[in-house]
């Protein structure tokens, strides 16, 4: 049998459930032809473009993950400041060692109403981008099956 640890959660799970983590916002672009951005690959570009030029700006917040959206809260007040549904998060990845920041996570978004999408960035700090990554993977995976398989919310 597995173990399990002091929290009764098994043993041997990578998924570590992170409800909020300090991120801080770097940029966010429409992905738009006209803007050059038509791939994410496009954006990084831009972004790093920013950075090399010192064009940025970070402003830090809080991102939670919870079993329907994303949300960015205000550090001090708590309060939202954006919200994602997870079903608008198109695409999730992480950018490593390619900025002045290491650790950066991207983010795509696209509501049903929302002509083109947006590509966020941000760079992890307390935790690293993979995890929080890892972790909105497995949000998105239980919004899409319509289940729960995510383990138990670690704080």
């Amino acid at each position: 049998g597995t173990e399990s640890g002091p929290l009764g959660i098994p043993q041997g799970r990578s998924v570590l459930r992170l409800s909020e983590v300090t991120q801080y916002h770097l940029a966010t672009f429409i992905m738009d032809k006209s803007e050059a951005i038509a791939s994410v690959e496009d954006a990084i570009r831009k972004l790093v473009q920013l950075s090399s030029k010192e064009k940025i700006w970070t402003q830090e917040m809080l991102l939670q993950v919870n079993d329907q959206s994303l949300r960015l809260l205000d550090i001090e007040s708590q309060e939202e400041l954006e919200n994602f549904p997870l079903p608008s998060v198109r695409h999730s990845q992480t950018v490593l060692n390619q900025l002045r920041y290491p650790s950066v996570l991207l983010l795509v978004c696209q509501d049903s109403d929302q002509g083109k999408p947006d590509v966020h960035f941000f760079h992890c700090d307390e935790v690293e981008a993979e995890l929080v990554h890892e972790d909105i993977e497995s949000a998105l995976a239980d919004c899409r099956l319509g289940k729960k398989m995510r383990p138990q919310t670690l704080n």
